[in-house]
């Protein structure tokens, strides 16, 4: 019999007062993403994402205080969740990470069950006869529960709870989860570790079987799960949907269930088709997982879309300004680090060091000086050759500025940012910024040093790379 020939329902589900109360913090849930912008408005992404998750909820019954939205939140966290009211929210992390139309729809097709089923509202049930209370997250509670369950799952014994979610807010990564955990940690709890075991098979199960419904591989829901399992750097919230190892288990009881469907004929969904959707998502998290050191996604991100468009000048400079990002730290993880030696040493620096600090310690390391030479070598012949390319381009000379004054180099600096300054358009948010750069440095340069240069005239300098400015 097929799942969706149940009634979605439980059948002796009746709305209470901590239900219509788990209602009202969802609701001010979606206000909150709304008012603070984390939601893409792009149009056509939106109305892209709409229709994949309408076609996975097919001839789906209405629901008493259930409206299905389909949205995409600017948060690197690979993520994805549901609230009660209906509202599906996908990272921009995730988008980045999946390689179709299909994929995708597995993941809205799990997350639509767990809206259908009335999970949330059954997983607060359960915390509230268990008197698990929310004790154990309120050492984060600024941040809600996960917060401090990520911090748990780092096992610093050096930093609290409170201490790792205050470093945590400095970042991007997981603000979605700040933003929905300070206002129902219920929610949140159960979006960033996930159900309960039954709850999340069901949603697995009803997801295969939604595929099916709607024309896609169901092949594709374990194909995804293998996708989110990637293991780049250290991951300071471990998610329902990077669980290892939950997440082989899920692969290998999807794979089962999708053999078992019929074969028929499905749909090709290509990942040129949905990069030439989602382009702009993955442009705008890239720039997010830099600015949330997570500068080997940023790279992996970067040669995916580079890999689709070689010639593109835009994505050329972009993973120039990855290596550059890269600093003192290798672009893929060594074996060592994938280690669970390796991984409570990057969990060390992450939470206990800054950014700067932890790229001094990865220099002091041995060939920690030789892969931030090559890093800075692989960014200036990256922005070298769009500028070879098209001497017009304000945002290469703008990132060989930014690395050559890393590296001391104040006066190939000046002159990468007098470049920018000749080609930026007027309405550039970066001009006010490089011209006090500008001036700062000329006033510390001999005269000769600090004059203009030609702005088409080709640079032909060293090599450098450093931070996401």
């Amino acid at each position: 019999m097929s799942l969706l020939a149940i009634s979605p329902t439980p059948p002796d589900f009746h709305f209470g007062k901590p239900d219509l109360k788990l209602l009202e913090e969802a609701n001010q849930i979606d206000e909150a993403y709304a008012r603070k912008g984390l939601i893409v408005t792009d149009p056509e992404i939106n109305s892209y994402l709409e229709f994949v998750g309408n076609k996975v909820l097919a001839n789906q019954p209405p629901l008493q205080y259930v409206n299905f939205k389909f949205r995409v939140l600017r948060d690197p966290i690979v993520n994805a969740w549901a609230l009660p009211n209906g509202s599906v929210y996908v990272t921009t992390g995730l988008i980045a990470r999946l390689q179709n139309e299909a994929q995708l729809a597995g993941v809205l097709s799990h997350e639509i069950t767990h809206v259908t089923h009335r999970h949330s509202y059954l997983h607060n049930r359960d915390m509230r006869k268990k008197m698990v209370a929310l004790d154990l997250f309120q050492a984060a509670s600024a941040v809600g529960g996960a917060w401090a369950q990520g911090a748990a799952n780092a096992g610093n014994s050096a930093m609290t709870a409170q201490q790792a979610a205050s470093a945590l807010r400095q970042q991007l990564y997981g603000m979605s989860a700040e933003i929905a955990g300070a206002l129902g940690q219920s929610i949140m709890i159960a979006s960033i570790v996930g159900y309960g075991r039954e709850q999340e098979r069901e949603a697995d199960d009803n997801g295969v079987e939604r595929m099916v419904t709607a024309g896609y591989d169901p092949h594709a829901v374990p194909e995804a799960l293998n996708l989110l399992d990637e293991h780049l750097e250290y991951e300071p919230i471990i998610t329902f949907y990077r669980d290892h190892p939950k997440t082989s288990d899920r692969v290998a009881e999807t794979t089962k269930l999708a053999d078992s469907q019929p074969a028929v004929a499905h749909g090709t969904y290509t990942e040129s088709d949905y990069l030439a959707r989602f382009a702009p998502v993955i442009v705008y998290n890239i720039r997010a997982d830099l600015g949330s050191r997570r500068e080997r996604t940023a790279v992996a991100r970067a040669r995916r879309l580079l890999a689709w468009k070689p010639d593109d000048l835009s994505y050329q400079t972009l993973l120039a300004d990855c290596y550059r990002g890269l600093g003192a730290k290798a672009p893929e993880p060594s074996a060592d680090e994938l280690s669970r030696h390796g991984v409570a040493v990057d969990r060390q620096l992450y939470f206990k060091l800054t950014e700067a600090e932890e790229q001094k310690t990865l220099r002091a390391r041995p060939g920690g000086e030789a892969q931030l030479a090559a890093n800075r070598r692989a960014a200036e012949q990256g922005y070298l050759v769009v500028i070879a390319k098209d001497p017009t381009r304000a945002d290469a000379f703008l990132g060989l500025g930014f690395l050559y004054e890393d590296e001391e180099r104040k006066a190939q600096a000046l002159d990468q940012y007098q470049r920018f300054l000749k080609v930026a358009q007027p309405e550039n948010y970066q001009r006010l910024r490089i011209q006090r750069r500008v001036e700062t440095l000329q006033k510390g340069l001999p005269a000769a040093s600090a004059s203009s240069t030609d702005p088409h005239e080709p640079a032909t300098h060293a090599p450098a790379v450093t931070r996401e400015r």
